[in-house]
């Protein structure tokens, strides 16, 4: 079973994202998205140059990043559309973007919703950079998906510490890993639930506060207007804005109950209400 008729080009960018030395990968990102765009517009002129199909003739282009990923999409948006290719990434799925380092570059440096014409962010570990949170908490997108809040995911431990991320325990490393890397297992899932037509990651219009999400974990889907689908099928909603979505703690992550709504809950309630906001 497929979803479509796709091409997938997989970016190994492992020599210059996989060091110790982070401000040595976060300075990589505009390298690796550089290094993208010149081979789109490679593709491009060999095609033109060959008498192949016209550019309205070309695939739309769609860049999918986890965490520095994220950011190099953007940058790579940004210099495919500076090329005389006719070519452009059409949407960038953000998964987590990075936030040590980007939270006051400048946007050309970062993934934000001008690098194309529909960019879609899904939220999992925007914690304030105290509690070692690896994720971007602010909404960049056209779309931004908090699932259970965007801060800590079900079966993720939660951590209490307020301390400098180079002193952080072991343990306070790997349960931020957990939550950073839910972003793209919930993506991964939209994909394979979209074709098996299973299950949805539903989410809810959310104002990032407490009170309104206590409000959505009491909301059935099945009578509101305005949820959408978080994952591959949010370009396919008219709906803009900031969102809120339930999974479960375990795989299939779409699939929740009451227990999940009540392990949220406890979540919320552990984190300081003002960082909602």
């Amino acid at each position: 079973m497929f979803r479509g008729d796709v091409n997938v080009i997989a970016v190994d960018w492992s020599d210059g994202g996989n060091t110790w030395n982070y401000y040595k990968a976060v300075f990589n990102t505009q390298t690796t998205g550089s290094q993208i765009a010149a081979l789109f517009e490679h593709i491009a002129n060999y095609t033109m140059m060959h008498d192949g199909p016209s550019a309205e003739h070309w695939g739309r282009i769609h860049c999918v990043g986890h965490s520095l990923g994220a950011h190099i999409c953007g940058y790579a948006a940004n210099a495919i559309n500076q090329s005389l290719s006719g070519w452009s990434i059409q949407r960038i799925t953000g998964l987590d973007p990075a936030q040590p380092c980007f939270t006051a570059v400048d946007l050309l440096l970062r993934l934000d919703k001008s690098d194309a014409p529909f960019v879609d962010v899904i939220h999992t570990n925007g914690v304030f950079l105290s509690r070692l949170g690896l994720g971007l908490p602010q909404s960049i997108g056209h779309l931004d998906f908090f699932p259970n809040g965007g801060k800590i995911q079900p079966g993720c431990e939660l951590s209490k510490y307020t301390i400098p991320v180079i002193t952080a325990p072991k343990e306070v490393i790997q349960n931020a890993i957990c939550s950073h890397g839910r972003s793209y297992s919930y993506f991964m899932e939209s994909i394979n639930i979209a074709v098996m037509k299973n299950c949805s990651f539903w989410a809810q219009p959310w104002d990032r506060t407490y009170r309104n999400a206590e409000q959505i974990l009491r909301t059935d889907c099945k009578t509101s207007k305005t949820c959408i689908e978080m994952g591959i099928n949010s370009e396919n909603y008219k709906y803009r804005g900031t969102f809120f979505v339930l999974t479960s703690s375990s795989e299939p992550y779409c699939n929740n109950g009451y227990r999940d709504v009540e392990e949220v809950k406890d979540i919320l309630k552990s984190l300081d209400k003002d960082n909602l906001d």
